[in-house]
This record gives C-alpha cells, structure tokens and sequence, in this order.
C-alpha cells in the first residue's frame, strides 16, 4: 500500500487469502456444512410447499407477502421484547459446545495417555 491507498494487487491478494481461508473451513468442516446444506434445502423445499397452498388457498400475492410483513414484525418485536433472554440462551450453547469440546479433547489426550506404555520401574 502506497500512502494509505490499497492498489488492485494488495485488494486482490487479500480477496485470494479470503477465498483460500474458505475453502480450508469447508475441507475441514464437510461433514457439518454438508448437514447445513441438506437442512437449506429442506427449508426451501417447505417453504416452496406452504406458498403453494397459500395460493391454493386463494390468498393474492399481495395478501402472502403484507402476511410475511406481519410475521417479520412479529418477530421483530419478540426479539426486542426478549433480547437477554436470547443473549443469554446463545450465550448458554456457545459455552456448552465450546466445554463439550474441550472435555472430548481431553477425554482424547487421557485415552492416548493411557494407552503409553510406561516403563516405571526402570527394567
């Protein structure tokens, strides 16, 4: 960077870097992304599914989406009206997962410790 001022090179040597970092997590993380993918796609299936009877139903493209509004409002207020109570549950199941991960390491480090054949008496 010349004077504060990114050049395209350095924008796109980060830009790479980036798109290399993401790759890496998805190699590491298949397993899990591919689960996340599935459950998209099950969404998605669903919702299509529910707009479908909506229409069936009768209800105008107008009616569905001042409903879909009304929803995200609903929501919105639900989210403002209990937002410690959300804090405080996510911050719950960050810390079982993060414990939980934690205990399964060392579980892991005790077996392999274990498994060492120690030679105490010398022979």
């Amino acid at each position: 960077m010349l004077l504060g001022k990114s050049t395209d090179y350095d924008i796109e040597n980060v830009r790479e870097r980036v798109r290399a970092r993401k790759r890496e997590h998805y190699r590491l993380n298949l397993e899990r992304e591919c689960k996340n993918a599935r459950l998209r796609a099950q969404r998605a299936a669903l919702n299509l599914q529910a707009s479908a009877r909506r229409k069936e139903a009768g209800y105008s493209d107008e009616e569905i989406f001042r409903r879909k509004e009304l929803h995200r409002q609903a929501q919105a207020r639900y989210r403002e009206a209990n937002r410690s109570k959300l804090r405080h549950e996510a911050w719950q199941y960050k810390r079982r997962i993060r414990h939980e991960k934690l205990r399964q390491r060392d579980e892991e480090e005790f077996q392999a410790f274990m498994s060492l054949d120690l030679d105490m008496d010398g022979k």
